[in-house]
């Protein structure tokens, strides 16, 4: 095994556990955890969340978001050294991470982007139902 799967193998371990620690206390809070993504260079934690309500996120409600998941983060430590943590809401570039996210927008036009290579392919597709 390469020292790069290595890594990353671990960096997938520590964002599972990551979003078992945060997601039922967004839960709870009303809100939905879309995605987690930690990125090297400046060591940055990006969390992404939306309103269970369907309503849309403030600058008010990611600070809240921001407050709540620091103090959780502090108390485990899930992470080794300083990063930053990066909250925001899906906007319009929204990912489709999980199968529900595929379901939720079935019928709706998709940019897609194949980045496997340096060289990115963009299409649009349709995303049907099954």
């Amino acid at each position: 095994m390469r020292a790069g799967s290595r890594r990353y193998g671990r960096t997938m371990e520590k964002l599972a556990a990551i979003e078992a620690m945060i997601a039922p206390t967004l839960d709870a809070m009303g809100y939905a955890l879309v995605r987690l993504r930690f990125t090297g260079g400046r060591q940055t934690l990006q969390v992404m969340a939306e309103r269970r309500d369907g309503g849309g996120m403030t600058v008010d409600d990611c600070a809240e978001l921001s407050r709540t998941i620091s103090a959780l983060l502090d108390v485990e430590d899930p992470l080794p050294g300083a990063y930053l943590l990066e909250v925001s809401s899906p906007g319009i570039d929204r990912p489709l991470v999980r199968p529900a996210d595929y379901e939720r927008f079935a019928g709706h036009e998709n940019m897609s982007q194949r980045s496997t290579s340096t060289n990115e392919i963009p299409m649009t597709c349709l995303i049907s139902p099954r």
